[in-house]
């Protein structure tokens, strides 16, 4: 295979890996300023539906863990996010009423979403969009720089698997692109390393 075939795979597994970046950061965005943070978390106990978590200086602290959740409705909706979603796809200032058993005793609290804090959206931006298309952008440039340098390719490789494995992840699009380089891995390597298959 000569060099020009070498590098076709690697072209494919770049352009995959930016069409995650590009997703992912479309992903992130879209999720920080279509969702909100409602300063709790839930969770199923056995047959039971509690309050796993909640931030005592958050929109919920009047919530506690442990609490039995017994319903939980939209003020301005007729539908409500689940319960143990991890995240709720409303916007700020998304109003619900939760009632809760507590001692025994039922409870009902009127609350309401929140913005997420700056160190929350920083941080996911940071992790989410910045980093991975620093590492992308380099990988790109120093591959057209010297395409045909096979630690080069190595190393153009590396630096584009970078994956950020969290909520924002389109991982369908990263799977892609990392078989993509695992099935034509093998010229991938440099001259010295690869293995041969002349005849003896």
């Amino acid at each position: 295979m000569n060099k020009r075939a070498q590098t076709i795979p690697i072209y494919v597994f770049l352009t995959l890996m930016l069409a995650f970046a590009t997703a992912n950061s479309y992903l992130t965005v879209r999720f920080i300023g279509q969702s909100s943070g409602r300063g709790w978390i839930a969770t199923m106990d056995h047959d039971r539906l509690v309050v796993a978590q909640a931030n005592p200086t958050g929109p919920a602290s009047v919530l506690h863990a442990g609490d039995e959740i017994i319903d939980l409705k939209g003020l301005q909706s007729p539908g409500v996010p689940a319960a143990t979603s991890q995240t709720w796809m409303v916007k700020s200032g998304y109003r619900y009423s939760i009632t809760v058993s507590r001692d025994g005793q039922s409870q009902t609290f009127n609350l309401q979403t929140v913005p997420y804090n700056r160190t929350f959206v920083s941080g996911s931006l940071m992790a989410s969009v910045v980093v991975p298309w620093v590492f992308l952008l380099t990988a790109l440039t120093i591959f057209l720089l010297r395409r045909n340098d096979g630690q080069v390719q190595l190393l153009a490789v590396m630096l584009g698997s970078f994956i950020f494995d969290g909520p924002f992840e389109s991982a369908g699009v990263a799977q892609i692109a990392l078989w993509t380089f695992v099935v034509g891995g093998v010229w991938l390597l440099p001259y010295p390393f690869r293995p041969s298959y002349t005849s003896f």
